[in-house]
């Protein structure tokens, strides 16, 4: 079956990652961008971060998103994590470190997410899995960015509601909002205005039926007025 979003198991908090870039830069000198998302199994926000990486690569950009989103979870010591992310190359990158040699512009950025992991690895607590998923399911990350993109010069943390964030919290979690509008439409108290005073108007217009009386009145009167003229003459 088809979800917008799978939350994590009990006791992990989910942490989503999507990184956006553009061939060719925007007004605003943006050419790519990460959002991050840390949500708990109800599809609570706990932490959100948002913006451009210059100069960094598609898949740069997601690894540090990725370890980014680990900190943040270290900092609320939150010792089990779920990451997704739909981009497979960051994916391999981190779950195939001792099979394959990595490339060299993300060798820094791995080595800080395993020191990470090892120093401060909790015995029986700590858990951390990758998977990548489609980005159907990685949706609330690609909003982030996409906002970022447009509106953030550098990547930052985005707390709060705002634009349509909430709605596609809200949607993940399969409730959408309601369709009702606000009493008022969230005008508040409505007073009506006082009745508008008109003048009455006496109509001068005369009804039809009596002009047309009044027509056929003089056309029948004229023969009469014709032979009283003409016996004036003769007579």
């Amino acid at each position: 079956m088809d979800y917008m979003w799978e939350p994590p198991e009990a006791a992990f908090v989910k942490i989503n990652v999507h990184c956006l870039t553009v061939a060719q830069p925007l007004l605003n000198g943006n050419s790519n961008s990460v959002g991050v998302i840390v949500r708990d199994p109800t599809g609570k926000e706990l932490w959100s971060a948002a913006g451009p990486m210059p100069g960094k690569s598609k898949l740069q950009a997601t690894v540090w998103g990725i370890y980014h989103g680990a900190l943040q979870c270290h900092q609320l010591k939150k010792w089990k994590t779920h990451t997704e992310t739909d981009h497979w190359g960051a994916v391999e990158a981190i779950s195939f470190q001792e099979e394959f040699q990595q490339q060299e512009d993300i060798q820094e950025v791995l080595r800080l997410f395993n020191t990470l992991h090892a120093n401060n690895f909790q015995v029986g607590l700590t858990s951390r899995t990758i998977t990548r998923v489609p980005v159907s399911l990685n949706g609330a990350a690609v909003f982030l960015a996409q906002f970022g993109l447009d509106n953030l010069s550098c990547f930052v943390e985005t707390p709060g509601s705002w634009g349509e964030k909430q709605l596609i919290l809200e949607r993940d979690m399969g409730r959408m909002l309601t369709l009702t509008p606000p009493e008022n439409f969230g005008l508040g108290e409505v007073i009506d205005a006082e009745e508008e005073q008109v003048d009455e108007v006496v109509s001068l217009v005369v009804p039809a039926s009596t002009a047309e009386e009044s027509t056929l009145k003089k056309l029948l009167s004229y023969p009469a007025i014709v032979c009283k003229a003409i016996a004036n003459r003769w007579f």
